[in-house]
């Protein structure tokens, strides 16, 4: 029986669809994301639009300190089989386009996988999108709107359909968390971690003055990865005043979103 299997960049996925949400850049941390509710709409949709039966969805992703929270729950859901590859110190995914790649070339070859349906938007996937064709099978692309802006336009025309997701299709899985006011930063016992985290990234950085904040900017938009010592250990201390001690991924979070939150400043 012919099959449909899907690839999701969840870099693209969550960076765009953070955009569409809020109208501006997001952090990861920002986002929430209802597995299962992604799962059925990324699978009805793949099934719809190519009449055929699903076989997987492959959600490739990055990470700096093994699985978190939401890729484990990935892991648990039903016809999800999560791929990971790193990130590096500035935020910058590895691996993740090589993965997709991979498994895009070695299921063209399988006779039962008649199509594939393509969450991304980089140029790099094009090759894998021109194995799948080769073998006689069609490639699906989705974007999240405005596509304009964060799809390559030859991997559009490389693809046999094009479909672009709004907030109809975004917001059945994915919505903004709701943030503490740094005015309650004293009383976070109800928040989950991703809140305690984002409200401390959002406190110490609302401490900093403007010049201060402005060299920051400029530093981090140049590429230079580390957060000024000081900075940093305010940071840390009031973020373990919170949360207890923090583990390796806490603080790659707490820096990540920090970093994302000046530049977006």
């Amino acid at each position: 029986m012919d099959r449909v299997a899907v690839f999701v960049d969840a870099g693209y996925l969550f960076a765009s669809a953070g955009h569409l949400l809020a109208d501006r850049r997001t952090t990861r941390g920002e986002l929430s994301i209802d597995v299962d509710a992604a799962e059925a709409c990324i699978r009805v949709f793949a099934e719809k639009v190519t009449g055929l039966p699903l076989l997987r969805i492959y959600w490739y992703d990055g990470t700096s300190g093994g699985p978190t929270p939401d890729h484990v729950r990935l892991m648990q859901t039903q016809n999800v089989k999560v791929r990971l590859g790193t990130v590096n110190t500035v935020g910058e995914q590895k691996g993740v386009d090589s993965l997709i790649m991979s498994d895009m070339i070695k299921l063209s070859r399988i006779p039962h996988i008649a199509s594939a349906v393509l969450l991304t938007g980089d140029e790099d996937l094009r090759l894998g999108v021109q194995h799948f064709q080769e073998a006689g099978q069609r490639v699906y692309l989705i974007g999240i709107t405005p596509t304009h802006d964060n799809q390559s336009k030859l991997l559009q025309q490389e693809a046999d359909q094009v479909h672009a997701w709004g907030l109809d299709e975004i917001t059945r899985f994915l919505s903004l968390r709701q943030p503490f006011v740094l005015g309650e930063l004293g009383s976070l016992e109800d928040a989950s971690r991703d809140q305690v985290i984002d409200t401390v990234v959002a406190h110490v950085a609302q401490a900093l003055d403007d010049d201060a904040r402005a060299r920051l900017k400029a530093d981090f938009d140049a590429g230079v990865p580390q957060i000024p010592r000081d900075v940093d250990a305010r940071l840390v201390k009031t973020l373990n005043e919170h949360l207890g001690p923090l583990d390796d991924h806490d603080k790659y979070e707490m820096r990540r979103r920090f970093k994302d939150l000046v530049r977006g400043s």
